[in-house]
């Protein structure tokens, strides 16, 4: 049992430096009952992004067949069952060392969905991955888990949502290996919107072979503790990754994004923008290295993060990294937090906007530049509600 050997990471790891997890130590976390479909399960509106897409559904953790769009999925696609994915597949792109929450889902997880995009596919609508927490009145962990094979000259698009329900006290422990071959396009959003009193950790593993295209955009408004992580590697030449993603944290939210881009390859971009927007005593990390190896010239590496702190009580915690071996390169980054512009509020206000409004109008264009970044169109749209029905609230 790797996890066994692991354990929690601590403080004590640089990757976990600034994300405490004594919260999980303490809860007597249980294994969360597989829900039967003829349970009730209701998605509102206002906690799921509405787009026109085949819905795949998982109740802690588990697909529920009878709800997802399992039998009418394109052709072009296959999603194959988890007794035949094969242990040699399973876990091939992790490093537990790395990611110990991986190892913990390896261990524990109940189902796995292989999605495998076949060679020169146009997937012509998105793949909505929604993740519901049961209602529970004990505290329970699950741990969905997926794979994504985009074949050569593929383009798809996956948007996850993960939600739960009222008074939940849950744990939900994510993994996505990705792999990409040449000229492949993914595009992945993901919203998460878990219950105020979750725990949301999720570890992506991505490979982009050459010509291949990953863009990656996360919307965390959710849980009381939270982390995303992403470590992409690019083996090939000519290949594009974009992480892109907005946090939105009050109360007593804390939000972790920790990135690693690992450019192997010569001839590649990446590129990456995250925008934080904190309020009460809400907590923000940023954790971003950018990796170019000795044989990976004319790399095109850039990435910034910037934070809006909206009270005295909010804490941005950002550390942004370059490690470069290679001398023909251009990679830049940056990191900045503030307060709102008192001129561009008082320059409102002397116009007759309200001051709730103003405060909204300068946030939603604070976090635009991140939107605009969006390659999807429709998803942008779908996004740009989500945050604004954040900021009404």
């Amino acid at each position: 049992n790797v996890f066994g050997e692991l354990c929690l990471p601590t403080v004590r790891d640089e990757r976990w430096k600034y994300t405490n997890l004594n919260k999980i130590r303490q809860e007597n976390f249980v294994p969360a009952s597989h829900i039967s479909s003829s349970e009730k399960i209701t998605l509102s509106s206002e906690e799921l992004a509405q787009i026109d897409a085949y819905k795949i559904i998982l109740i802690n953790g588990s697909m529920i067949k009878s709800l997802s769009d399992v039998d009418d999925l394109p052709e072009g696609l296959d999603l194959e069952p988890i007794d035949e994915i094969g242990e040699e597949k399973l876990s091939r792109l992790l490093d537990f060392e790395r990611t110990p929450m991986a190892a913990l889902n390896t261990a524990a997880f109940t189902d796995a969905l292989c999605f495998n995009i076949h060679d020169d596919a146009r997937i012509d609508k998105p793949i909505h991955l929604i993740s519901v927490a049961g209602t529970s009145t004990e505290p329970v962990v699950f741990h969905p888990r997926f794979m994504i094979n985009a074949g050569r000259n593929s383009k798809v698009t996956f948007f996850e949502s993960h939600i739960g329900g009222q008074n939940s006290n849950y744990f939900s422990n994510c993994v996505a290996e990705i792999e990409l071959l040449s000229n492949a396009t993914l595009h992945h959003y993901k919203v998460q919107n878990d219950h105020e009193d979750a725990t949301h950790i999720a570890a992506s593993e991505v490979r982009l072979a050459d010509g291949s295209n990953y863009e990656n955009f996360v919307v965390t408004v959710g849980a009381k503790l939270s982390r995303n992580e992403i470590n992409a590697q690019i083996t090939g030449s000519n290949a594009d990754c974009r992480l892109l993603g907005v946090y939105l944290l009050n109360g007593k939210q804390h939000g972790d994004h920790t990135t690693s881009i690992d450019h192997a390859a010569p001839d590649s971009t990446s590129h990456e923008i995250y925008k934080g927007v904190l309020d009460d005593n809400a907590r923000g990390v940023f954790q971003g290295k950018i990796l170019v190896r000795k044989e990976s010239q004319r790399t095109n590496g850039y990435q910034l993060n910037q934070a809006l702190l909206l009270s005295k009580g909010t804490e941005v915690d950002s550390k942004p990294e370059l490690e470069i071996y290679a001398d023909d390169v251009k990679c830049s980054h940056g990191a900045t937090a503030g307060e709102l512009d008192e001129d561009s509020l008082f320059y409102l206000r002397a116009r007759g906007i309200n001051e709730v409004v103003a405060r909204n109008l300068l946030i939603e264009a604070f976090i635009k530049s991140a939107l605009d970044e969006i390659s999807n169109s429709s998803i942008q749209t779908t996004l740009s509600a989500t945050i604004s029905s954040w900021l009404s609230a």
